[in-house]
């Protein structure tokens, strides 16, 4: 939501203060190129933060591409802008792509480019997911086809762009094959390695309308969790996590 948002610019323009005695609100607006008028009702929350306004300011600001991301789709919804975050900044993935991407390992060497503490080498990757070179090999490089990372003294990096399968049909042998992959894995921790994982679950009966009105809720909850987990800068110790969501009908419609 927008408040994430707030805070972060207010938690900005509080850090640069603190830097600077005779640093203005004034000051502040100018870097971020809009009314010091404006600024002072967006942080005052007496002005709704638009999505474009949004991400002028976390532009101007230098925001970490990562978080940046996550900000923004925090405020999506809120303001109507889901499909201009998915074509700006996600990039869809096409039913060929989603075949060449539909095991979980190449989800988890993505982020693993992610993780500081690691050297960004095939052979480093390899050995931090407990995965055969030439399988994490063969991912980087079709990683570097899918314009994700770049290769850069002989290491690779993460280019900031990310995938979406919102748009895949959902029924789709591609899109089946990848939940299957991840949810195998998500059987192959909890039977090997019980503690590094959790899994809860309710089963309740309900109105049929309350599905989708479900499935909304658990994508705001998502974004939510998503902007709480990237909010923390210190990446010394980092673990890869996968968060799956599973809404499932047990009875067979009539």
């Amino acid at each position: 939501m927008s408040k994430e948002i707030v805070d972060y610019i207010s938690e900005c323009f509080n850090h640069r203060k603190s830097n600077g005695f005779k640093f203005s609100l004034r000051a502040f607006a100018a870097i971020l190129d809009i009314e010091p008028s404006i600024l002072s009702k967006i942080l005052s929350r007496k002005r709704k933060l638009t999505f474009d306004t949004a991400d002028k300011i976390l532009t101007n600001l230098n925001t970490e591409k990562r978080l940046k991301q996550t900000l923004l789709l925090s405020l999506a919804t809120e303001t109507d802008s889901s499909d201009k975050l998915t074509n700006d900044r996600y990039r869809d993935l096409t039913e060929e792509e989603l075949n060449q991407t539909s095991e979980w390992y190449f989800y988890a060497i993505a982020s693993a480019l992610e993780v500081e503490c690691i050297e960004k080498k095939p052979e480093d990757i390899a050995e931090y997911l407990a995965l055969p070179i030439e399988l994490v090999q063969e991912t980087l490089n079709l990683l570097e086809k899918l314009k994700m990372v770049l290769v850069e003294n002989g290491q690779f990096r993460h280019t900031g762009e990310y995938f979406s399968a919102s748009k895949s049909d959902k029924t789709s042998k591609a899109f089946i094959d990848t939940q299957l992959s991840l949810m195998d894995k998500s059987k192959q921790v909890l039977i090997s390695r019980p503690s590094d994982c959790s899994f809860s679950g309710i089963t309740v009966s309900v109105p049929d309308y309350k599905y989708d009105l479900a499935n909304k809720k658990i994508m705001d909850f998502k974004r939510e969790l998503a902007l709480w987990l990237s909010e923390d800068d210190d990446k010394s110790d980092t673990t890869i996590l996968r968060l799956n969501f599973h809404l499932l009908k047990l009875n067979e419609p009539s």
